[in-house]
């Protein structure tokens, strides 16, 4: 029952329904967090005070900081997550995963998001439904990215195909370059596990104000691939290009821009084709 010397233990473990792992405050964890065929687990700091974080930080490797996979019920809650180079945390074909109060995103490279929540990889034909993320911060703490070329992947949420039913809420986005909140499919429509859909995002907060090329919100995809989502009650600080706004039944409302002096319109509807605004509610 003694602690983990390492997290590399857990990307093999099977864990009873239920279980909760705690990480301890303080040194930062050098190796990523595996979550694998897990249901009803969750994951919390210990040692600290009642705010704390406990840190994941695996540099520029490979891989990411953590990775959500194939499982059912998992709560992630008030962690440091960092490095990573592809992203810095993953969830894949994984449902009812929420991840509150957390801080996603310092120190990957430029073309990585900070979080990336996907329902199709590989083989699998799985989405990710039912999930949240609350009140994080997702931040590079890099204070000026310079262009969309050499930061052009850089995206702070990206729900991509197979996202589904997540509430994305009083999140506070910043340092990242190219979109700060993304909701996006490119696949064909005609199957459904690729379908971005019922998503809500809502009070949260974007700052582009130290970017050079950002925008806070893109929602687009093929013709009824990106369905029925909302934006509203959010705040865009000073964005560079116009949000994307394309896709089937999509309202954004109440959403507030601030400082547009670098950028003619809050929303474009990107005609590139094949993606229009279809049913759109935009007020």
């Amino acid at each position: 029952d003694a602690p983990f010397a390492s997290l590399a233990p857990l990307a093999c473990a099977v864990f009873a329904n239920g279980t909760t792992l705690y990480l301890h405050v303080g040194a930062p964890h050098r190796d990523a967090l595996v979550v694998q065929g897990a249901s009803n687990l969750a994951v919390r700091p210990y040692g600290g005070d009642a705010d704390a974080l406990a840190v994941i930080d695996v540099g520029e490797r490979a891989g990411v900081a953590l990775h959500v996979r194939d499982s059912d019920g998992v709560v992630i809650e008030q962690l440091d997550l960092r490095g990573g180079n592809t992203a810095t945390a993953v969830v894949r074909g994984s449902n009812d995963v929420h991840i509150w109060r957390c801080h996603i995103g310092l120190g990957p490279p430029a073309t990585a998001p900070a979080l990336k929540i996907t329902g199709r990889y590989s083989r699998q034909q799985r989405p990710s439904a039912r999930g949240s993320v609350v009140n994080c911060t997702i931040d590079t703490g890099v204070p000026l990215r310079l262009s969309r070329e050499e930061h052009g992947g850089n995206d702070g949420v990206q729900l991509l195909n197979g996202a589904t039913d997540w509430l994305v809420e009083g999140n506070v986005v910043r340092g990242f370059a190219h979109t700060a909140i993304a909701a996006a499919s490119l696949f064909p429509p005609n199957v459904t596990y690729h379908h971005v859909r019922r998503n809500v995002f809502r009070h949260n907060v974007v700052d582009g104000t130290t970017q050079v090329y950002s925008h806070c919100f893109s929602n687009e995809g093929l013709h009824n691939a990106v369905v029925d989502n909302e934006w509203s009650h959010n705040v865009c600080l000073g964005q560079t290009i116009a949000s994307h706004a394309c896709g089937n039944r999509v309202a954004m409302h109440h959403n507030a821009f601030v400082d547009l002096t670098r950028v003619a319109h809050g929303y474009a509807d990107d005609r590139y084709a094949p993606c229009n605004a279809f049913d759109f509610a935009l007020f």
